[in-house]
């Protein structure tokens, strides 16, 4: 996974992000575009880093020689410092935060649908969810899947409205074919935006007929698109990394919302591109 820190150039620039991609290789680059303060605070473009003490990452330059310290990197913001001295201080103090490698311009690799639960139709029991996903790069395209419920209730929002999937990573939907997804619980603040959905989707009635939801998630692309990235960016996801995340929601659709990493094997079951006929 490249992970991306956003970090301020207050009193190194004025008031600019530098956002630094680091690789699991070890590697770092500045991300595009490049704020021109960014000098006063690193100077370099790459190198490498390392991880000191658990939570503490450390970027390199030529020789070797510490740039800029992230404290507290287990968290989603904190403290960075650069500008080291002979004394082992630091010149400069600023503040860093986590957050999402940039989707690319036509947002491939990120989609984002609808799930319900009740997979029976599918081969996968009551206890299943089936779930159906358009393309951020093209809202005709659709794939649908199913997969074993690793946590009671999911899924469950709005009764048989369901909830919000998120996916990323994926180019070819038969890359996710008898994948395992598994992962941990967040909570992020969409809950506005997902209010309107959830009343779309409640007029629709029984969802569980997958014409009619591969029908509604063209039809409302460029919302559940939206109400993606949004999760995308709450969740500081890369979007080369594959990842699966359901949002639920209890009735009445708070300002916050869990998601969940599903724990299960995937089967993809239908694609296509435009509303299938019938």
């Amino acid at each position: 996974m490249t992970k991306c820190f956003a970090v301020r150039l207050d009193g190194a620039g004025g008031g600019q992000d530098l956002l630094i991609e680091m690789d699991d290789n070890n590697n770092w680059r500045l991300r595009p575009p490049i704020p021109s303060g960014y000098r006063t605070l690193i100077g370099e473009g790459s190198g490498k880093w390392k991880a000191e003490f658990g939570d503490i990452v450390q970027i390199l330059g030529s020789n070797k020689r510490l740039l800029l310290e992230f404290r507290c990197t287990e968290k989603r913001e904190g403290y960075a410092f650069a500008g080291l001295q002979p004394n082992g201080t630091f010149a400069i103090k600023t503040e860093w935060r986590r957050v999402a490698r940039p989707l690319p311009p036509n947002g491939m690799g990120l989609w984002a649908g609808i799930a319900i639960k009740g997979g029976a139709e599918i081969g996968l029991g009551a206890e299943g969810i089936i779930a159906v996903v358009v393309s951020a790069a093209n809202r005709q395209r659709w794939f649908t899947f199913g997969m074993l419920s690793g946590r009671a209730g999911l899924a469950g929002g709005f009764g048989a409205a369901g909830s919000l999937v998120v996916l990323t990573g994926v180019n070819d939907p038969m890359e996710l074919q008898h994948s395992l997804q598994s992962g941990t619980d967040w909570a992020l603040s969409i809950g506005g935006r997902w209010a309107q959905m959830s009343k779309a989707l409640t007029g629709l009635g029984d969802l569980k007929d997958l014409g009619k939801m591969i029908w509604f998630s063209i039809e409302h692309g460029d919302q559940l698109v939206t109400l993606g990235k949004g999760v995308y960016q709450e969740a500081c996801l890369d979007y080369e990394e594959q990842n699966l995340l359901v949002v639920d929601t209890p009735a009445g659709a708070g300002v916050e919302l869990g998601y969940y990493w599903w724990a299960g094997t995937v089967y993809v079951r239908d694609q296509g591109t435009g509303k299938p006929r019938g």
